[in-house]
């Protein structure tokens, strides 16, 4: 692969492992498919060694190994858990809209309130 590809991913990596070390626990990556499984064969060997540990690639029995770690109380519904925290009718594009959207709302009522504070 060129360095072209390969060098944006390798500098992502290392910010993400030296300057955000502890920030993540465990990340699972579930029902991936075999071409994600390919590319990670090709990045994993780029990773720290104690950074690749915390990366878990899951298959479609996922469930089980996803209960050693997290409540099944905290598992979303649409992935076997009883969690409801996100309705199963949504996409995550539709959850991040609906977030952003109320962001963007306290975001102009700070603004107007800073204004105010401002005129007085």
């Amino acid at each position: 692969m060129s360095s072209q590809f390969t060098g944006p991913i390798k500098a992502q990596i290392n910010i993400d492992q030296y300057y955000y070390p502890e920030s993540l626990q465990t990340l699972f990556i579930i029902n991936a498919p075999f071409v994600f499984r390919m590319l990670w064969g090709m990045i994993k060997p780029w990773l720290h060694p104690l950074t690749a540990a915390r990366i878990q690639i899951l298959g479609s029995d996922y469930l089980k190994q996803l209960q050693e770690v997290i409540d099944v109380d905290q598992i979303p519904r649409y992935h076997g858990g009883s969690c409801s925290c996100c309705p199963a009718d949504k996409s995550l594009s539709d959850l991040a809209s609906a977030k952003y959207q109320c962001f963007a709302q306290l975001r102009q009522e700070l603004v107007a309130s800073e204004g105010d504070q401002q005129q007085s």
